[in-house]
């Protein structure tokens, strides 16, 4: 959700007039006091039970999304809804919460403990919010081979697949003298658009130097062993998740490095320079698995983060029910 949407101006207004009151409504008793303000003080308190609630209601976003198909049958508001009210209660809860708090110092351990998990939620949840505003530009921008994330996997197999194809053509290991070549793939609206092109390709002699740096660097990286032998597998006995790996280390992970290695390939092949655009077709399905690569980090950058906020969003729950429960014994 972008912050420049118009449809969040009333609520940014709204926070704003909300925080606004309640921060002079502190300074006013602060000063007319003449004293600070201790826990059971009506400000402190107000601002205590309207921070909790927020946070109570912050918490319903997670039960919301899981059971978002109600929202088709009962008047619950839309997701997009929910996530405005999360996002801007959230920014108000902490200065709420903060003059509950007192300012500084929290008051006993419970209160510094709870104040300070307070603290690691909101700023994650601000941590998320940045991810969100920068990554979907940032790939829309850099990565113009991505596609749907869950399919990086088996696209990797099928970019295997189509190289090694292309390699064993020129090389004169095929029989075939026609190949689909997927030029490129977008992303629109979510889906995976391709464009081929029919290329012909020949046996080339002196090309195995292209055959023996595939096997050994340019294979790998496209697809993994372990990823593409999943793939090989028949539908029926294929497990229904990937294997997990670990990326390997290629000089092919860098572009300018990528530059360099095909541009000292095509040194190797000096005496076939025929097989010159087929290094070249492989150079582009390297670059569009590179994107991948890229796209995977950003796509754990952006949805990362909930590993971190959830599990302190529930810690910060039960604490503060044992914090009302310890408060109330003092009133």
């Amino acid at each position: 959700m972008l912050l420049n949407d118009s449809k969040n101006r009333p609520w940014m207004i709204a926070v704003a007039i909300v925080a606004s009151v309640a921060i002079l409504w502190f300074a006013y008793e602060t000063i007319h006091g003449g004293v600070r303000l201790n826990g059971r003080s009506t400000p402190r308190v107000a601002f205590g039970i309207a921070g909790g609630l927020i946070c109570l209601f912050e918490m319903l976003i997670w039960p919301r999304k899981a059971l978002r198909k109600w929202g088709q049958k009962f008047p619950i508001g839309s997701t997009q809804l929910w996530m405005r009210a999360h996002l801007w209660l959230g920014l108000l809860s902490l200065p709420l919460l903060v003059m509950h708090g007192g300012i500084y110092p929290w008051g006993g351990s419970l209160s510094f403990w709870l104040m300070v998990l307070f603290l690691a939620v909101f700023f994650s949840g601000v941590w998320g919010l940045a991810m969100q505003q920068i990554i979907p530009g940032k790939m829309l921008k850099d990565l113009p081979g991505e596609t749907i994330y869950s399919q990086i996997d088996f696209v990797s197999a099928q970019m295997r697949i189509e190289a090694e194809r292309i390699v064993l053509l020129t090389c004169g290991k095929l029989g075939d003298d026609q190949l689909d070549v997927v030029t490129h793939s977008i992303s629109v609206a979510g889906k995976a658009r391709a464009t081929t092109t029919k290329v012909a390709y020949e046996a080339i002699p002196n090309s195995e130097p292209l055959l023996t740096e595939f096997k050994s660097v340019i294979a790998g990286f496209l697809c993994p062993d372990p990823i593409f032998a999943h793939y090989l597998s028949s539908p029926q006995n294929r497990p229904k998740n990937p294997p997990r790996y670990r990326v390997p280390f290629s000089p092919l992970r860098d572009s300018q490095t990528a530059f360099v290695y095909f541009r000292g390939l095509k040194l190797l092949l000096d005496k076939a320079k025929a097989a010159y655009p087929a290094v070249d077709t492989i150079g582009d399905l390297c670059d569009r698995r590179r994107q991948f690569y890229q796209q995977r980090r950003l796509h754990r950058l952006l949805h990362g983060w909930l590993s971190v906020h959830l599990p302190l969003s529930i810690a910060l729950i039960i604490l503060m029910w044992v914090h009302v429960f310890v408060s109330l014994q003092y009133l």
